[in-house]
């Protein structure tokens, strides 16, 4: 049985698209498709609510995220015009507080995320059919719309935006980098996390600003971050794929708010090669 309809809206604290259709010869095959996955109930599905694309000039619109039946646009002032199926309410792009605006949208396909929810409890895509997405101006995120499986539910603590890319290592998968904590360097209270790693030796390190989108060829992978490189604490083991490490933020010198982009080595050997690899990179802003 398919989950509920929920389209409640979650914000909590977190710190970081078009979607495509396969055509198929029936064109009448694919509208039941489609039909059948948005249908909130299996046997009666509720009727669309389709609203009219906006007018506007072209010096409104920054960017622009297709879904399959509705689309997002970030508008300059960074507020969100939706238009399209809104049954679940993926068009309701919520109010945000004074100071607060919109910086990235999403409607839905093969979408890069800092963290991810839901059911699919590993690193991946996402078809978000029916709910819709963005990251704010603070480094939140914010989901709303179809909620049945937990994709509204944005985790409490996820920081930082996910930058550059990460290749296929030994364990048939891209390792990925992420962040829990505080963002705060008063709180001082950040864990850094990368899984997807062979169970082989590990360390994470940084760099002053913002990451590379694009990356330089290192070993197998990408090096991702510019400047000095600095070394966060001893190599450990992973363990199950997992590599963590708890961060006294003054000790590995990070005393000033900006930017510092995040990245995780790690030895493998048995992917041939260079015998070593890399993490896409995190980027994250501190604040006081």
């Amino acid at each position: 049985m398919q989950a509920p309809h929920d389209p409640q809206l979650r914000i909590r604290s977190a710190t970081d698209s078009c979607s495509r259709v396969t055509r198929s010869s029936s064109l009448g095959l694919a509208a039941v498709f489609i039909a059948t996955l948005l249908a909130a109930d299996p046997v009666q599905a509720q009727p669309l609510i389709r609203l009219a694309a906006p007018r506007a000039t072209v010096d409104d619109f920054v960017q622009v995220s297709a879904g399959a039946t509705h689309t997002l646009a970030l508008k300059s002032d960074g507020s969100i015009a939706a238009w399209g199926n809104n049954r679940s309410g993926q068009c309701d792009a919520p109010a945000l507080p004074p100071g607060l605006t919109y910086v990235e949208v999403s409607a839905g396909g093969a979408t890069e995320i800092t963290f991810v929810w839901g059911t699919n409890s590993t690193w991946g895509t996402a078809w978000n059919a029916a709910h819709s997405t963005a990251r704010l101006s603070s480094g939140s995120l914010a989901a709303w719309g179809n909620n049945g499986y937990g994709q509204c539910n944005v985790p409490e603590g996820a920081l930082g935006r996910s930058r550059c890319w990460s290749t296929v290592n030994s364990s048939d998968t891209n390792a990925r980098i992420s962040a829990l904590g505080s963002d705060s360097l008063a709180v001082n209270d950040l864990t850094l996390s990368a899984i997807g790693l062979p169970d082989t030796t590990y360390l994470f390190f940084y760099g002053h600003g913002p990451a590379s989108d694009s990356g330089s060829p290192f070993g197998d992978g990408h090096l991702c971050i510019d400047g000095r490189l600095v070394r966060i604490g001893t190599a450990s083991a992973a363990a199950g794929g997992l590599a963590q490490a708890t961060l006294d933020l003054q000790a590995v010198g990070i005393t000033s708010p900006g930017a510092y982009s995040f990245q995780c080595f790690f030895r493998d050997p048995a992917a041939g090669g260079s015998g070593f690899n890399l993490s896409d990179a995190l980027e994250l802003n501190f604040v006081p």
